[in-house]
């Protein structure tokens, strides 16, 4: 059974990534470059950039979540020490949070850097 909610949790969030990636390359939305110039106040919900920041709970991010604790928990469970679902969910959880926060991390520093 917990094969199936991995497997799930897997399929679900690199099904998503892809078609966010298929759909993001079709639709682009990233050619109009304007200056807000914001100045980094916080009621307008941008940086101090003029640029958008990334928010730990938006689409990325829970993506990047879903797909990695799916993919880990898929792993953690072919493991002999870890097969345990109370062992192999703790680790997958832990993992996915520090593979959703580092892969936030990246793009808020690609976005400030202006790449």
């Amino acid at each position: 059974m917990n094969l199936l909610v991995y497997a799930v949790c897997f399929g679900v969030g690199l099904l998503f990534a892809i078609v966010s990636a298929f759909l993001g390359h079709l639709f682009g939305g990233h050619d109009a470059h304007v200056d807000i110039g914001t100045g980094g106040h916080a009621e307008a919900g941008f940086q101090d950039t003029g640029m958008p920041g990334l928010s730990p709970f938006s689409p990325t991010t829970i993506t990047a979540f879903i797909t990695a604790f799916g993919g880990l928990g898929l792993i953690f469970s072919k493991i002999e020490a870890t097969r345990n679902p109370w062992i192999s969910a703790p680790l997958s959880i832990v993992g996915a949070l520090i593979i959703a926060v580092g892969g936030g991390v990246a793009v808020r520093d690609g976005l400030s850097q202006g790449g």
